[in-house]
């Protein structure tokens, strides 16, 4: 006889938070194309903002400003909160804190896991992950399919 998953697994807020937590901030999830600049994306609820960098690699940052919350938005070569116009580097350094003062050196966007593997950005939450994607992609390109 074959077992399926209960119905409620489907549809109850309280087995979909579990997922979120326990599967989705700890994997390896696909936000889209590789971008030649800026990428916004979400897993399961939390948004990323995915940039490139001037030597074309990708680093990935929690998509909220650290001041008041806002998204964020790709600028003219910089990060900006399009709320009070806090302004970060594609490091996800604060560059100019407009109307806060100056003791700012310990403020940046919160980072996230990126790699990008056959022209699509992947991402996870956990910046510790054990898991590598980049040895793992690196591995199935070595692997040849038509044997």
């Amino acid at each position: 006889m074959t077992e399926t998953l209960p119905a409620r697994w489907y549809w109850d807020p309280e087995v979909y938070e579990r997922e979120r937590q326990a599967i989705f901030r700890r994997e390896w999830q696909v936000l889209g194309p590789a971008p030649t600049t800026c990428l916004k994306g979400d897993i399961a609820g939390w948004p990323v903002l995915v940039v490139r960098q001037g030597d074309g690699s990708l680093r990935a940052f929690d998509d909220v400003c650290r001041h008041r919350a806002s998204p964020l938005a790709c600028v003219g070569g910089a990060i900006q909160c399009p709320y009070h116009g806090w302004t970060y580097g594609l490091d996800g350094a604060l560059k100019r804190p407009r109307d806060f003062g100056e003791d700012v050196d310990d403020i940046a966007l919160h980072p996230v896991a990126v790699a990008e593997w056959r022209g699509l950005v992947w991402a996870n939450l956990d910046v510790d992950a054990p898991f590598d994607l980049g040895s793992f992609a690196a591995e199935c390109d070595g692997f040849d399919l038509e044997s």
